[in-house]
């Protein structure tokens, strides 16, 4: 049953249309496949499904889930403005980068996460399944406490996260990626970045590169990337309209571009991406 005040609790095995067009949410995405097989499309990549692993989508992203055969797991969705009942901050799960918003794989289920987990979503299911649901503050704890099983689980394997607090790499990575979140639209150099955050621009590689295992410049091509291809699956807008919107001078260097990064032109990735997830 969907909730009107931000968090919404599924069975994978009750919902029906798996495998149909790709959609978006505008709240935060859980999708936790505990048995099953397939295909999950996210944005631009294509990633098997094999079981014990754990999806984790950022508002606006696009996706198609396709599976195979019997599967069994659990969806939770929730709003920005619901996380005020967790006691934890928009801006935390972004600085934590626990729902990266472009390329990252799922996580795998340890068995540590296993054997709490079930318990918590069983809780969180029973409470968003009342008429009335009392209890937004205890639902709220219950996320708390599912999401700080996932940021855990997301430091055993190694997954890109911010350093342990209080390390200054771990706040030049954050203020970085917060940046190029807001500003890859009009800053396309390193040196910008480097500026903006008062490094030299080599300091700044330095620090992206033993935390991402990506320079600046790589991060700044991947950002720019898969926001075009977003704006090639969702919008009609013309190549020129976008090769402004991205903030480059001119059609032909935004082409070259493109086609450097995915390989094809601009046109004919906009139809192998609409013909991939069901679009005219």
């Amino acid at each position: 049953m969907e909730q009107e005040w931000g968090l919404q609790a599924r069975r994978m095995e009750d919902i029906n249309g798996h495998g149909a067009a790709a959609h978006r949410h505008d709240g935060y995405t859980i999708i936790w496949v505990e048995e099953g097989q397939g295909k999950h499309y996210i944005d631009f990549e294509a990633y098997e499904v094999r079981g014990r692993q754990i999806f984790l989508l950022a508002p606006e992203q696009m996706h198609r889930l396709e599976i195979r055969g019997p599967h069994r797991g659990s969806v939770l969705q929730f709003t920005p403005d619901f996380l005020m009942f967790t006691g934890l901050s928009e801006a935390f799960l972004i600085e934590e980068g626990l729902f990266p918003d472009f390329g990252h794989e799922p996580l795998t289920a340890s068995q540590a996460f296993e054997a709490a987990a079930p318990h918590l979503v069983q809780l969180i299911f029973y409470e968003t399944s009342q008429p009335a649901p009392r209890g937004k503050a205890l639902c709220g704890a219950l996320l708390k406490a599912f999401l700080l099983l996932l940021l855990r689980l997301r430091g055993q394997q190694g997954e890109d996260g911010p350093p342990s607090p209080g390390n200054r790499a771990q706040a030049i990575v954050c203020d970085f990626r917060n940046l190029l979140n807001s500003e890859h639209l009009y800053k396309h150099k390193v040196s910008e970045y480097a500026e903006a955050l008062h490094l030299s621009p080599d300091y700044l590689n330095e620090v992206l590169r033993a935390a991402t295992g990506k320079t600046a410049k790589a991060l700044i091509q991947q950002r720019l990337i898969a926001e075009a291809q977003r704006q090639a699956l969702h919008t009609d807008c013309t190549l020129q309209e976008i090769t402004y919107h991205l903030g480059f001078k001119a059609p032909a260097h935004f082409s070259k571009f493109f086609k450097k990064h995915t390989g094809m032109t601009f046109l004919a990735y906009r139809s192998h991406l609409r013909q991939l997830y069901g679009m005219r």
